[in-house]
């Protein structure tokens, strides 16, 4: 487990209470399998994310360097916590 997952894992109850009242400790393994889906979907968020601009022009000068942006940002995320695959 990466590092920075093991110290949010340790910040956690690591505890779901259900609605019935009942209690379920999770595993390290689970709160690292949690941590990866997402780590992938706010990866995959940045990488999806369009430019904010609406005006033609401005999205067209800008269109090349926010996608190139938003791509790397989404592996920065991926990357920083040691999930890339």
């Amino acid at each position: 487990m990466n590092e920075r997952i093991k110290q949010l894992a340790l910040q956690s109850q690591k505890v779901i209470w259900s609605a019935d009242g009942n209690v379920t400790e999770l595993t390290d393994l689970d709160i690292e399998k949690f941590a990866e889906l997402i780590i992938d979907e706010c990866a995959r968020v940045a990488r999806s994310t369009p430019c904010p601009y609406f005006d033609e022009h401005m999205k067209q000068q800008l269109g090349h360097t926010w996608d190139m942006a938003a791509w790397e940002a989404g592996h920065e995320i991926v990357k920083h916590f040691g999930v890339e695959k």
